[in-house]
């Protein structure tokens, strides 16, 4: 495990922000984002997209919001489980989520079905709380990960970064998810 903690430091890129936590947060997503639009192409989607504290539409403006309620930024009402069996499998070429995933109570399944509505050769960038921020409530808060875990789901995600109290990855659909059954993140109590 040492050699993988080593390689997870040297990877890790660290950003500071001064600015007050939610403002910073949309402002160091919307920053993630924009380093990883030119991935973020064709038929793409945003899993998660209700408005609680800012939108990435002025950057993907032709983007497609889900979430698993009615709110500011959600064009279709769906849930992430259920993505492949609303749009189709492998449906869109592009997808992210930010800051949704901790949300997420059935995690596996929402995994599942996001993977399987991404195109094989689509890519997914992807936000979450870390260990390091408190719950927060939109509508629950129930996971966090570290970099352990994401390279479990996905041995080859790339541009690794943790800002603020979140982390973010991003990860090309190559191949099929491995058993989720045998990872588990941790619970926020």
């Amino acid at each position: 495990m040492t050699g993988l903690h080593a390689l997870i430091a040297q990877i890790i890129k660290t950003r500071s922000y001064t600015l007050s936590e939610k403002y910073l947060m949309h402002n160091a997503l919307k920053d993630y984002v924009i380093a990883h639009q030119d991935l973020l192409t064709g038929k793409c989607v945003e899993v998660g997209s209700f408005d609680a504290n800012g939108s990435i539409r002025k950057i993907l403006p032709d983007i497609i919001g889900t979430d698993m309620r009615e709110g500011p930024n959600v064009d279709v009402v769906c849930s992430a489980e259920n993505l492949a069996e609303h749009f189709g499998k492998e449906h869109f070429d592009s997808m992210v989520s930010l800051d949704a995933f901790e949300h997420m109570q059935n995690w596996r399944g929402c995994l599942t079905g996001m993977w399987a509505a991404l195109k094989t050769g689509g890519w997914l960038v992807i936000t979450m709380a870390s260990k390091h921020k408190g719950r927060h409530n939109y509508p629950n808060d129930y996971w966090r990960a570290d970099w352990e875990h994401i390279f479990q789901i996905w041995p080859d995600a790339k541009d690794m970064s943790t800002f603020g109290p979140s982390m973010g990855w991003v990860v090309r659909k190559e191949c099929d998810l491995p058993d989720l059954t045998k990872i588990n993140l941790i619970a926020v109590p």
